[in-house]
């Protein structure tokens, strides 16, 4: 599927391999960073792309969030999912557990059942203004998620817009975030509008994204000074995670779970945290 022809060739892209982490001593947990918060200043409002597999009980236990948005993506197994802005949920493959984090929130992702749970957890960034707004915790289930279809692609749009289908979630940032699948031989063409930033991550197969061969673990970033169109060819089966969006042009400070504008607002956090003022603990 192509979505208009491309102004110019002005989409630079760059491919670097994701880092992988070592299995956690008790066999529970591993994962895959693409990027982390260290980047924010070049990708901002992008924070952090992480792909983790866990087997039960491994996970993230209970732990502290302020001033964005997390968008946890199972690929397949199971995650349950724990705050205390809502009920317990169980997560399957294809669900998406939105949280908009905003003055703060406490919050569990751990596997269930049995076999591994394999997920891709994002941060996005929240306008200065939303970073003190009450917390807000939305399940997606897949079938919900909106689908383009094209020859050999599948899109689903989890945020966003695509096709001029809207995604099922808004991001404060304005991102858009897309779930793509294609089979081999299949060709896809994404617009990106004037001025805009984002990643193409590979969960799986072979491809190639604009220049680059790009395989299972890799992560090719892009910025765009004209609208332009980023250009798949897939080799084998592949899917693939793509979020863009404009740079976020704000002063942006981050320490461990806090994202916020200015130090002083950091430890104003941490200082509500010790006042145990901070948020209400996840629900069991």
């Amino acid at each position: 599927m192509s979505e208009g022809a491309a102004d110019t060739t002005l989409l630079l892209t760059r491919l670097e391999p994701a880092r992988m982490f070592p299995t956690r001593r008790d066999g529970t947990m591993r994962k895959r960073v693409a990027f982390g918060t260290d980047r924010v200043a070049q990708l901002n409002p992008l924070l952090s792309f992480v792909e983790d597999w866990m087997k039960a009980p491994g996970g993230y236990v209970e732990h502290m969030h302020k001033g964005f948005e997390t968008v946890t993506l199972v690929l397949d197994g199971q995650v349950s999912c724990t705050d205390a802005h809502g009920p317990r949920e169980l997560l399957g493959a294809g669900d998406v557990h939105w949280v908009a984090t905003g003055r703060g929130v406490m919050h569990a992702e751990v596997a269930e059942g049995e076999g591994e749970a394999h997920m891709i957890q994002l941060w996005l960034n929240l306008p200065a203004q939303q970073k003190q707004a009450e917390p807000r915790s939305t399940v997606i289930r897949a079938e919900a998620v909106p689908l383009v279809d094209a020859p050999g692609a599948i899109v689903r749009v989890i945020a966003g817009e695509f096709g001029g289908v809207p995604g099922a979630a808004h991001a404060a940032s304005g991102a858009r975030v897309l779930d793509v699948h294609l089979e081999a031989g299949a060709n896809l063409s994404l617009p990106i509008a004037s001025g805009q930033l984002g990643i193409a991550y590979v969960a799986k197969g072979e491809l190639t994204i604009g220049e680059h061969l790009a395989r299972a673990g890799d992560v090719v970033h892009f910025s765009s000074k004209l609208k332009d169109a980023l250009r798949f060819a897939a080799a084998q089966t592949a899917h693939l995670v793509v979020v863009n969006a404009s740079p976020m042009l704000e002063p942006v400070v981050v320490n461990g779970p806090f994202v916020m504008n200015t130090a002083a607002q950091i430890q104003q956090a941490y200082a509500e945290y010790r006042a145990g003022t901070f948020a209400a603990p996840a629900h069991p």
